[in-house]
């Protein structure tokens, strides 16, 4: 069986409009990656005022680099789309799987719209790659260890599921960093959810995604100052930001 591992990079979270696009085709039986391909979409690319508002415009010369050394191709959306319809026909894929697979297919479906063109995901179906890890990794007591130890947490305080945070604990290399480009994040999600089959999940399967992993967190303390200066220490177990406050839970 062949599926698709798929990853979009856009300006930002509201603006969804797609400048890179990578996906691997990947044979669950040989166990090996057959096609790797990472594409630039032009419209956005050559919009420069829109390009600069990118989250991720700092990494222009990267992919300047990759585009003129061939590993990246400039293609149009609607051409793009056609291929991923045919690739998918050829290779008889029906699975896309992707990290937070939802934002992936808004993204598509956002810029199938905005540039008019044919949908190729519409009858597909789609697994996150996030549920994988919440099955088998999210809840090891080794990674939260190591969450605990390096402070991968969410603002909440909760422990961070990210792919950077999952693939530091799957290859043990504590310094990697999330490159952020389309392909080279197909790359380690493909290895996370590998990861996450030989540890017992099976493929095709749809598994929750939880809204927090909880962690048991220490009991902290800070200190309040009255206008007599007398001080006030109280106990707190977790630490919330909701826009200029911060907001603690008692003990």
């Amino acid at each position: 069986m062949n599926i698709l591992i798929l990853d979009t990079e856009t300006i930002d979270l509201q603006k969804r409009f797609c400048y890179n696009l990578g996906y691997i085709v990947y044979d669950t039986i040989a166990k090996e990656a057959i096609i790797k391909s990472d594409f630039v979409i032009e419209q956005v690319w050559h919009n420069i005022a829109l390009f600069e508002t990118a989250y991720y415009a700092n990494k222009k010369e990267k992919y300047i680099t990759s585009l003129r050394s061939k590993k990246s191709k400039l293609i149009k959306w609607g051409f793009l789309m056609q291929k991923l319809y045919y690739l998918m026909q050829n290779f008889e894929i029906t699975s896309i799987y992707a990290y937070n697979s939802p934002f992936d297919e808004s993204v598509i479906k956002f810029n199938c719209e905005w540039f008019k063109t044919l949908n190729p995901f519409y009858d597909k179906t789609f697994f996150d790659i996030r549920g994988y890890v919440h099955n088998k990794i999210a809840f090891n007591p080794s990674f939260i260890e190591l969450c605990e130890a390096n402070n991968f947490f969410t603002e909440a305080e909760n422990i961070s599921t990210t792919a950077e945070n999952v693939y530091k604990f799957i290859s043990k290399n504590i310094d990697f960093i999330e490159e952020h480009t389309a392909l080279a994040d197909c790359e380690i999600e493909l290895e996370i959810l590998q990861y996450c089959i030989n540890e017992g999940s099976k493929l095709d399967k749809v598994y929750p995604i939880y809204r927090t992993i909880k962690r048991d967190k220490p009991i902290k303390q800070f200190t309040l100052v009255d206008i007599e200066k007398n001080e006030h220490i109280f106990d707190y177990k977790e630490k919330r930001f909701s826009k200029n406050q911060t907001i603690l839970t008692l003990k």
